[in-house]
């Protein structure tokens, strides 16, 4: 099995951890970083996921990252304008050295989530068995398997959609692993058009939130994707949109899988309409 890990999250924590205060004074604070130890933080993260999935961290394991470039922001100038946090001391300096990995990827136009989707697509065509390796809700488009390390898995904030995905075949084998069928997948595409992501700022359909999106796909027969694309014209004309909003928000929520992406040119192939 190859593990594909988002390897944006694992140094964001890693480098979060290193971090410490070395003086303070009255207002004043002080902090320094310690960029080896953040490297080794994130190899024992690293190490954690391998030793569950039984895997070996020297081979069996993809790092995805995301460079800057971003086609999303080419079809809406404000994805992800509200992030103006700024990354952990040190940040930079862990994720270069983790770019130097043998098994990192990191490619123009896409972020580390489309490589993941890229890439355990790319291999399930050839029956090599992936597991998605990350915490982010958007990556459960993508059918297979996932791990969810435990801080993510015991967010309550994700228990209502543990549970609606259970509805529709979702397996969960052990403790922070778990299978996502084919249909459960789709269907949470479909929610994401709806739902938006309003830390993205992906509007999505306007006064819908996830809790609407999925109690209206969770009704769907999703085998039928010109039907489903049918109800969500629908949904956006009742607000007063046309298809044209409707097909660039599904384009900015839409996670790339194999064939949607050209390695070799950086090339996107933006999603279309179903048809007949």
């Amino acid at each position: 099995m190859k593990a594909i890990i988002d390897g944006d999250m694992l140094a964001y924590q890693s480098a979060e951890a290193a971090v410490f205060t070395v003086n303070s004074h009255d207002e004043m604070i002080v902090c320094q970083t310690d960029v080896g130890e953040a490297w080794g933080h994130y190899h024992d993260r690293v190490d954690g996921v391998a030793e569950a999935l039984d895997i070996d961290p020297e081979i069996d394991v993809i790092h995805a990252f995301t460079k800057r470039g971003m086609f999303r922001r080419d079809l809406e100038p404000n994805y992800k304008a509200n992030r103006t946090r700024p990354k952990p001391l040190g940040y930079s300096e862990l994720k270069a050295k983790c770019i130097e990995l043998p098994w990192a990827v990191m490619h123009e136009q896409v972020e580390a989530d489309d490589l993941i989707g890229i890439f355990t697509t790319q291999l399930s065509t050839k029956n090599e068995p992936t597991c998605v390796v990350s915490g982010d809700k958007d990556l459960l488009q993508i059918p297979g398997w996932h791990y969810w390390p435990k801080a993510f898995w015991e967010s309550k904030s994700k228990q209502p959609l543990r549970e609606w995905l259970r509805k529709f075949g979702m397996e969960e084998p052990t403790p922070y692993l778990f299978h996502v069928p084919e249909e459960a997948a789709e269907r949470f595409f479909y929610c994401q058009i709806l739902a938006g992501d309003s830390t993205d700022g992906i509007t999505g359909l306007p006064g819908t939130g996830m809790v609407g999106a999925t109690k209206e796909v969770g009704k769907w027969e999703i085998t039928n994707p010109v039907e489903c694309w049918e109800r969500i014209v629908q949904l956006f004309a009742k607000k007063g949109l046309d298809e044209t909003e409707a097909i660039l928000q599904a384009r900015l929520v839409r996670i790339l899988r194999d064939q949607e992406y050209d390695l070799q040119t950086s090339t996107v192939k933006l999603w279309t309409p179903p048809s007949n």
